[in-house]
C-alpha cells in the first residue's frame, strides 16, 4: 500500500494541500512506500532535500514486524523469509535462537 503526502512546505512546516505565497509546492504526490506494513506516514523536509527532492516520506507504526523508514527491514529478532517479498504479511519470520543468546560476551577463560 503507498498512502499519498501532498503539502505545501514552508521550511520545515506542512501547511495543507494548497500553495501560498513564499511556499515551495511539491508538484507531484509524495508517496510513503510502505511496502503495505504501515497505515500512516509523515514527510521529513531533510530528507526530501537529501533525496535531490523525489522523497521525503517516512512510515510510521510498522507492522508485521517490520521497521525501517519504509517498513523495509524486518525488526530485531526476526529475517526475512527468502521465499517471500518484502511486501507479505508474514515475510519477517522470528528467529526461535535469538531469545537464547546472550547479549554480553563472557570474559572467564575455558579451563
Amino acid at each position: 500500500m503507498e498512502l499519498e503526502v501532498r503539502r505545501a512546505i514552508c521550511g520545515s512546516v506542512l501547511l495543507g494541500s494548497r500553495s501560498q505565497v513564499g511556499c515551495e509546492t511539491l508538484e507531484s504526490s509524495e508517496l510513503c512506500n510502505c511496502n503495505g506494513h504501515a497505515r500512516k506516514c509523515r514527510f521529513n523536509l531533510e530528507l526530501y532535500k537529501l533525496s535531490g527532492r523525489v522523497s521525503g516520506g517516512v512510515c510510521i507504526e510498522c507492522r508485521h514486524d517490520t521497521t525501517g523508514r519504509h517498513c523495509h527491514y524486518c525488526r530485531e529478532g526476526f529475517y526475512k523469509d527468502p521465499a517471500k517479498q518484502i511486501t507479505h504479511k508474514k515475510a519477517c519470520k522470528h528467529t526461535p535462537a535469538a531469545d537464547t543468546f546472550q547479549t554480553t560476551c563472557s570474559t572467564s577463560s575455558l579451563a
